[in-house]
């Protein structure tokens, strides 16, 4: 399984990031039916909050293609995405969940895994109809298709 796991108390000591591109391997442990695969560059910055709410504020930026079935052909199409996402995230080891969906929990040393995140965050942004640019469909698929569609009068 590939993790996207960071130290958020050194990440918001250091300058810059960290870095990390992801690629079909980590799209594919998710079984998702609606992304497959892809390349997506990841970074990743830390800060410490200032609010009693939570100890860091990380902010995670994405850039890259994702893999994902046209809902037309159902052959694969590369869909390009750019987002960011800020969670809040609090250090410690055993306690409560909190109910609020931007507040993660890191162990006590600051080590988080962001994997289902970053994957809940790309997911949810593909739109629920994809479909390839005219002509970049499946042509056998899209004969059937027409030959099996009513005639339009």
């Amino acid at each position: 399984m590939i993790h996207c796991t960071v130290n958020v108390k050194e990440l918001a000591n250091k300058d810059g990031g960290e870095s990390f591109r992801l690629d079909d391997g980590f799209f594919v442990q998710f079984d998702c039916e609606d992304v497959v695969g892809g390349s997506v560059d990841v970074d990743i910055t830390a800060e410490k909050s200032h609010s009693a709410e939570c100890d860091y504020i990380v902010d995670i930026r994405m850039k890259g293609v994702l893999r994902v079935p046209c809902t037309r052909c159902l052959d694969n199409m590369d869909y390009d995405t750019e987002l960011e996402d800020t969670v809040k995230v609090v250090c410690a080891d055993g306690g409560a969940d909190s109910d609020d969906e931007d507040l993660l929990k890191a162990k006590a040393d600051g080590i988080i895994d962001l994997s289902h995140r970053i994957f809940e965050t790309l997911a949810l942004n593909v739109p629920s109809v994809r479909v390839h640019e005219e002509g970049g469909c499946n042509p056998a698929v899209m004969k059937w298709l027409e030959s099996h569609s009513a005639e339009i009068q």
